[in-house]
């Protein structure tokens, strides 16, 4: 028997840099750090440019009754 199916498509990654750019850990300590143009969403084919959060993937496996 063959349990394997179609794999989940592959999804590019999202990367939302800081408007600060990048900088030293002293540098972002300073402050609070804000995102406040940054979106989310949990939709992974978003075309709207906002940023996917982590979705849980479950996996159920059948087997036999021990």
């Amino acid at each position: 028997m063959n349990f394997l199916g179609k794999g989940d498509p592959q999804i590019t990654p999202r990367i939302h840099l800081h408007p600060d750019g990048i900088a030293s850990g002293t540098y972002w300590m300073r402050q609070a750090i804000l995102f406040d143009k940054l979106k989310l969403t949990n939709n992974p084919f978003d075309q709207n440019g906002h940023v996917s959060i982590y979705l849980h993937k479950v996996f159920f496996l059948k087997q036999k009754n021990l």
